[in-house]
């Protein structure tokens, strides 16, 4: 069995890398409630809107810091996202991210890391490549 190794994990919006320490991604699609009298007494469903979220998080870097340069990330931006398993496996590619919210963490003895969350806005594309 073949496996991902987390480190290699990388993200990019637009073509510009981030360094990442990890990143999360939901794909989901509504369970809509379609039952009728006509359905025995079973529940019937339907699919309805179909979402992906996740959120990336970053070692907070003053020399390549994703709060500036191009594309930046700021809340009620959007940005095109490409989270990859590795260097060349695309996991998730969603061309229009908006970003809801960036989030800051500092601590006595740890790096300040940068956290921002996505939501997609129209299509997105989950990878059915998922070669290490």
């Amino acid at each position: 069995m073949a496996t991902f190794n987390g480190n290699l994990g990388i993200v990019k919006i637009g073509t510009r890398t981030l360094c990442v320490t990890g990143w999360t991604a939901n794909v989901e699609t509504e369970s809509l409630d379609s039952t009728g009298t006509c359905d025995a007494g079973y529940r019937a469903r339907t699919a309805g809107l179909s979402q992906a979220t996740g959120s990336v998080r970053i070692n907070l870097d003053d020399t390549d810091s994703p709060l500036g340069g191009s594309p930046a990330i700021a809340p009620g931006s959007t940005v095109a996202l490409y989270l990859y398993w590795n260097a060349t496996a695309i996991a998730l590619t969603v061309p229009v991210a908006y970003i809801p919210s960036v989030g800051l963490e500092s601590a006595v003895g740890a790096i300040t890391t940068l956290t921002f969350n996505f939501e997609s806005s129209g299509s997105y594309t989950l990878s059915s490549d998922q070669t290490p």
